[in-house]
């Protein structure tokens, strides 16, 4: 298991944009679970005035995704570095498919996020999983391509 410091030393996301708070789980080169708290002070809530309702208050599907692949990154990176790989480099979510989005989350909500990387290419990896949420299926990805891009060259 990994803690929110130790994740900060791990991929290249910084806040606002690192959304993962846990490691729960890793199997090296195959499968992480991670971890993600949903809060009412996410950035994404800033300009939100008092007593708006839930619906203004679904946590939006792409930092969904975003955290979602941010524990895919940390699975990838973890073999890149156990070969001596990819020092300076970044990954990046380039395209994803098959994506199903089953119910929204809200502040309050823990996040459990399960990626499996299905294949490693010359350039990057393909990766699926599922988000979950006190056990009830939120989303599913059914395929994901990650490329990794020199991090000096990324804003």
């Amino acid at each position: 298991m990994l803690e929110h410091g130790e994740i900060r030393g791990r991929i290249p996301h910084a806040h606002p944009m690192l959304h993962v708070d846990r490691v729960l789980e890793m199997e090296p080169y195959d499968l992480i679970v991670t971890s993600k708290a949903i809060t009412g002070s996410e950035t994404c809530y800033a300009r939100l005035g008092p007593g708006v309702g839930q619906p203004a208050l679904r946590y939006p599907p792409s930092l969904l995704i975003e955290s979602w692949g941010q524990g895919g990154a940390l699975l990838w990176l973890e073999r890149e570095r156990t070969r001596g790989d990819a020092a300076g480099d970044a990954p990046v979510l380039a395209a994803l498919r098959d994506i199903t989005f089953h119910r929204g989350v809200h502040p309050g909500d823990t996040l459990r996020h399960t990626v499996r990387i299905d294949q490693y290419t010359a350039s990057g990896v393909i990766m699926s999983g599922e988000t979950r949420c006190e056990g009830n299926l939120v989303a599913e990805v059914g395929y994901a391509l990650a490329v990794l891009r020199p991090s000096a060259g990324l804003v």
